[in-house]
């Protein structure tokens, strides 16, 4: 997935000045804003493919949506994150929305349920790592974040055998947050520019009704 910012700035720079933001704040600029009151809009686009062991990767269908989110300081100088997730899935032909999908491992009609997550809220107390690219004469600095999902399934097989791919729930998504270093060090603004990389794997959707099938979605 890449998660896209699209913001004109106009900022003014005097001489080398940086201004003295803490690498939690930096990265609270990159993510949302430092401001509470503004809303950030990222969008998303990507692609969803569906593999089964000892396959390849095949294309499942595209991806595109919103995340929008608020960051608010807390008493501590930790960050309370607010946002919400909504996302379409779409034929990757004619980039419809879809709303049955042919499902090519069960050849059944699914009906699709989009995202609608709300809230997807986190409390925020460090900066995730951030590496500069390229190391010798840095331009971006890229923040990584790597999120593990693994607790126990709200569909248990046992109720849901059509729609739970097992008792526990295992997602991996891995981040990579990029934002141009002199923007971040040379300007005083509450938030900054921002393209992101996102890579998730996990078990098949529930919707998709695979039960236990072996393989997974990335």
């Amino acid at each position: 997935m890449q998660t896209t910012w699209l913001l004109l700035l106009v900022i003014s720079f005097s001489g080398g000045k940086t201004y003295g933001f803490s690498d939690l704040e930096n990265f609270i600029r990159v993510i949302g804003s430092l401001n509470p009151n503004q809303t950030v809009v990222n969008y998303l686009n990507e692609s969803v493919f569906w593999k089964q062991p000892k396959s390849i990767l095949q294309k499942l269908f595209n991806y595109e949506g919103y995340n929008i989110n608020r960051k608010i300081r807390q008493s501590d100088g930790t960050f309370l994150s607010l946002s919400r997730d909504f996302v379409v899935y779409r034929q990757p032909n004619t980039s419809e929305i879809l709303q049955v999908l042919m499902n090519p491992i069960s050849y059944n009609a699914n009906e699709v349920f989009n995202v609608a997550n709300d809230p997807v809220n986190a409390h925020i107390g460090s900066a995730s790592p951030a590496m500069p690219v390229p190391p010798h004469l840095p331009e971006f600095l890229v923040y990584n974040t790597d999120i593990i999902l693994e607790y126990p399934n709200p569909l248990q097989p046992n109720n849901y055998a059509h729609y739970s791919a097992g008792p526990v729930y295992d997602c991996v998504e891995l981040f990579g947050l990029f934002s141009n270093s002199t923007l971040i060090n040379a300007s005083k603004t509450d938030s900054v520019p921002m393209t992101g990389t996102w890579m998730r794997k996990s078990q098949y959707f529930p919707w998709m009704e695979l039960g236990t099938t072996p393989g997974s979605l990335f």
